[in-house]
C-alpha cells in the first residue's frame, strides 16, 4: 500500500516472509538505484505473534518494531480497544493549540466533550488572565447552525460521524476495493453496508464505521443508467425525498432488475407497462427520471449534493438541520441577514451577542444612556445607500466601544464622536476589502453576469432560458426564447413536465432542451444565457458527477461538445422574457411560438403572472 513516497509492505510473521521482503527490497534497489533507509523503517506484528518470532524477524529486516505508540502521518499505528490510550493524543494536540492563542492577537472566531470544553474556555475568556470569563451560552447553543441562532461552531460530535460517514460510503460505493472486501466477508458478506449489521465481536473501527450507517440511509440514492443493477422493491431509485423506494406492492416486482419496465433493445421507459404495473405515485416518479441513450452504469449518488458526490460538509449539515435545509422561518432569516452583513466580523459577533442576551448591558448603559440617539437618525448621518441594517450594525459596534472606554477607562464622548467612528471604520474595512483579490464563483468568465439583456453580434442568435417550479401542483416548466441581431424574438418553446424537482434540475433541462432545439433548427452561432450558476458551473467543470442532475448535465456537454454554441450566466433582470414565459408554461405547455404569436396578450399575461 503507497501514500505518497511511503508505503507499506505486508507479510506473514514467518522468518520465510521476511527473508523474501529482504530480496525483494534488493531486486527494487538494483532496479531504481534508491536505497531503502532501513533507520527510518519499522515493523509492527499482529498481537498473537511470540516475541521470539518478533525478534528474529527484526533481525533478518534489519529494523526495530514498532511500539504501541508509534504513528504514521500524525495517527497511530495500530488501534486496540483503550480509545483513550489511543485518541488521547488528539486532546492533547487541541489543548496545545489553544494555548498558542492566547498569546497572539486573534479574533475569537472542537474524549470529544473534553476538547469542546476546552474551546468554550477560551470563547468566553475575559481580558484578564484571572478570569475564566462568564458562559453566557451552552456549547450546544454555540455550536448550533448559524441560520438557527448560534455561532455554527463545529459539534465534534456530530462531525466525527460525518467523517465516518465517508467511510461507509467508500465501503457502499467501492466494494471492489481490498478494504470493502475485508469488511464485506466479516460483516455483511452478499450483501452492501446499507444491510450490514454490528455482529459478533466486532473491532473498534467496525463499531466507529458502522455508527454512520443510519446517517448514510436518508442521502443514499440508485442513480438508473442501464437498470441492471438496481433492484425495484429493494434499492432507493425513486426521485422522492420522503420514500425513495417503490410503495407499489406486487408478487412480479419480487427480485426484479429496473431494466424490466424499459423498452426493448433501447434506454427508454415502457409508459404503458409502468402504468399498468406500478401506482400512480410510483408511475409518475418513474417516469420523471431521466435516461441516458450512452446506457450510463448504475451508481449511488449522494442526495444531499447536487453533483451526487458525497461530501463530509453536506452530512455535517444534515446533521445540523435535517433534511429541511433550504426551509427558513422569518427568525432564522433575521439570523441569516446579520451573518450575510458586509461588516467587520467583529461587528457582526456584537450583534449576534447582543441578539442572544449575551451582553452585561442593563447595569453598565445607565452610565452612558446621554449617548443614545435615535438610530435612524445617525444612519442618515453616515449613509444614504438604503443600506440601514449595515449602518445600524456599525453604529451599535461605535456604542459598545465607546460605552467600554466609558466603563473601563472614564472616557467620555460625544454624540458625532460615535457617528464619525462607526463612518471611518466602515469606509476602512470596505475599502480594505475591495483591494483584495477576492475570486469570483468557480468557471466564471468576465463575460457572465450581465444584469442587462443586450443584442448579439451580427448573424448571431441569443436563446435565453429559464425554469419554473410549481410544487403545490406537482409539475415544473422551462422555457427557450431565441432573438435575432437586431433583438426580435424568431421563436421561442415552452414545456411542462409532470414530477417535484429541484430547481437545478429544471434549469438543465431548459438547457438541454435549448441545445437539442438549437440541433433540430440547425443554427450555427448561437448564445445561450442562464439564470442558473449552478448548471453553468456544472457544464464548465470536468467533475464527473453521479447524480440525476449530473446525467443531464453529461446529455448536456454531448449536445454542445463540437459546435460553435457558447453558453453563458446572465442575472435575472437580465433573463426576465424567458423567465416570465417559463412562469406560464403550464399555461402554454409543450408549444412552439412563433414570432408573430408574441402578441401583447400573451405578453399581458406573462407579466401579470409573474408579477
Amino acid at each position: 500500500m503507497f501514500f505518497a513516497d511511503d508505503s507499506y509492505l505486508y507479510c506473514k510473521a514467518t522468518e520465510e516472509s521476511a527473508r523474501n521482503v529482504m530480496e525483494l527490497l534488493h531486486l527494487f534497489q538494483l532496479a531504481s538505484g534508491q536505497q531503502v533507509n532501513l533507520s527510518k523503517s519499522s515493523v509492527f506484528f499482529s498481537m498473537n505473534t511470540e516475541p521470539t518470532i518478533r525478534s528474529n524477524n527484526c533481525s533478518i529486516l534489519k529494523v526495530t518494531e514498532a511500539g504501541d505508540s508509534s504513528t504514521y502521518l500524525g495517527l497511530p499505528n495500530i488501534l486496540g480497544r483503550n480509545k483513550n490510550a489511543i485518541l488521547g493524543f488528539l486532546k492533547e494536540k487541541m489543548r496545545k493549540k489553544i494555548q498558542s492563542w492566547e498569546g497572539k492577537l486573534l479574533s475569537k472566531a472542537g474524549l470529544c466533550r473534553e476538547m469542546e470544553q476546552l474551546m468554550a474556555r477560551y470563547w468566553w475568556n475575559s481580558a484578564s488572565k484571572n478570569s475564566r470569563g462568564i458562559h453566557w451560552k451552552s456549547w450546544e447553543k454555540l455550536s448550533t447552525h448559524k441560520s438557527k441562532g448560534g455561532m455554527g461552531f463545529r459539534n465534534l460530535h456530530d462531525f466525527n460521524l460525518a467523517l465516518l460517514s465517508k467511510q461507509g460510503w467508500r465501503l457502499l460505493c467501492r466494494p471492489h476495493t481490498l478494504v470493502a472486501k475485508i469488511y464485506a466477508a466479516r460483516y455483511f458478506t452478499g450483501g452492501s453496508f446499507l444491510s450490514a449489521k454490528l455482529g459478533s465481536n466486532p473491532s473498534f473501527i467496525w463499531r466507529s464505521i458502522i455508527e454512520a450507517k443510519e446517517i448514510i440511509q436518508p442521502g443514499a440514492r440508485r442513480r438508473v443508467g442501464h437498470g441492471t443493477c438496481i433492484d425495484i422493491t429493494q434499492d432507493p431509485w425513486l426521485p422522492c425525498t420522503a420514500n425513495p423506494k417503490v410503495s407499489t406492492i406486487h408478487p412480479s416486482l419480487t427480485n426484479q432488475r429496473v431494466a424490466s419496465p424499459m423498452t426493448t433493445g433501447r434506454i427508454a421507459w415502457d409508459e404503458d407497462l409502468i402504468k399498468d404495473m406500478f401506482n400512480s405515485r410510483d408511475a409518475q416518479l418513474i417516469l420523471s427520471i431521466p435516461l441516458s441513450a450512452s446506457r450510463q452504469e448504475d451508481t449511488w449518488f449522494w442526495a444531499f449534493e447536487s453533483s451526487g458526490r458525497f461530501s463530509v460538509k453536506s452530512t455535517y449539515k444534515y446533521l445540523q438541520l435535517g433534511e429541511n435545509t433550504g426551509i427558513q422561518t422569518d427568525q432564522e432569516s433575521i439570523w441569516s441577514k446579520i451573518w450575510k452583513l458586509r461588516v467587520p466580523p467583529k461587528v457582526k459577533d456584537l450583534l449576534w451577542r447582543a441578539a442572544s442576551d449575551c451582553l452585561p448591558t442593563k447595569a453598565q448603559l445607565r452610565l452612558i444612556m446621554w449617548i443614545l440617539m435615535p438610530l435612524a437618525l445617525c444612519a442618515t448621518m453616515i449613509s444614504h445607500d438604503g443600506d440601514q441594517l449595515k449602518v445600524i450594525a456599525m453604529i451599535c459596534w461605535a456604542l459598545w466601544r465607546v460605552r467600554n472606554d466609558s466603563v473601563w477607562k472614564a472616557k467620555q464622548a460625544r454624540v458625532v464622536s460615535v457617528c464619525n467612528l462607526a463612518k471611518n471604520t466602515l469606509f476602512q474595512w470596505t475599502k480594505a476589502q475591495d483591494k483584495l483579490e477576492v475570486p469570483t464563483a468557480a468557471f466564471l468568465t468576465k463575460d457572465d453576469g450581465a444584469e442587462k439583456w443586450t443584442k448579439p453580434a451580427e448573424g448571431v442568435i441569443k436563446v435565453n432560458v429559464d425554469a419554473a417550479l410549481f410544487p403545490d401542483e406537482g409539475n415544473f416548466s422551462f422555457s427557450c426564447v431565441a432573438r435575432n441581431d437586431q433583438g426580435h424574438a424568431i421563436e421561442a418553446i415552452t414545456c411542462c413536465k409532470q414530477g417535484e424537482t429541484t430547481p437545478e434540475m429544471a434549469e438543465a433541462f431548459g438547457v438541454k432542451e435549448a441545445l437539442s432545439w438549437i440541433k433540430r433548427k440547425a443554427w450555427n452561432q448561437v448564445i445561450i444565457e442562464t439564470d442558473c450558476l449552478t448548471v453553468i458551473q456544472a457544464l464548465r467543470s470536468s467533475v464527473v458527477m453521479d447524480s440525476y442532475f449530473g446525467s443531464i448535465i453529461s446529455n448536456c456537454k454531448s449536445l454542445w461538445k463540437d459546435t460553435l454554441i457558447s453558453i453563458s450566466f446572465v442575472k435575472r433582470s437580465a433573463n426576465c422574457v424567458a423567465h416570465a414565459l417559463a412562469r406560464v408554461s403550464r399555461l402554454v405547455a409543450d408549444r412552439v411560438i412563433r414570432s408573430g404569436d408574441f402578441s401583447p396578450a400573451l405578453l399581458d399575461v406573462m407579466l401579470k403572472d409573474i408579477c
